[in-house]
């Protein structure tokens, strides 16, 4: 219980530094995985911040990304060759970066990241995809 409530002050904190955009997204992202009836156990990890980067917000519609967080905090890794699933498996035990890849609903590659000690999760596409 005590582990709970510092997970939760932590979240709280974690929202206070992120921008009304980002604390937005976070909401959108909990409602949809809420619709979803997405289990008790997500997101698997802690998110930290969470951060679109400026070819993501310009080249992907707000519900790609949303559903990409989503599916990257289930553990859902998307289109990795399965070395990298094994890494993200181990990484959640371990410790470690996450990484997912996804298509958005035009084709577009993106990527969804957890730093290694989950300070941050950043929605990316690559310069060329």
């Amino acid at each position: 219980m005590y582990q709970t409530a510092i997970a939760q002050e932590e979240r709280r904190i974690n929202q206070e530094r992120m921008s009304g955009c980002a604390v937005e997204l976070m909401e959108l992202v909990e409602a949809v995985a809420a619709d979803l009836s997405v289990s008790a156990e997500w997101p698997k990890f802690e998110f930290g911040p969470l951060v679109v980067g400026e070819l993501a917000k310009r080249d992907l519609e707000e519900e790609d990304i949303v559903l990409g967080i989503v599916a990257h905090g289930l553990g859902a890794w998307g289109c990795l060759p399965e070395r990298d699933v094994e890494d993200n498996e181990l990484a959640l035990q371990q410790g470690g970066s996450l990484v997912s890849r996804y298509y958005s609903r035009t084709g577009r590659v993106f990527w969804v990241r957890t730093e290694w000690d989950r300070s941050a999760t950043t929605v990316f596409c690559p310069l060329e995809s």
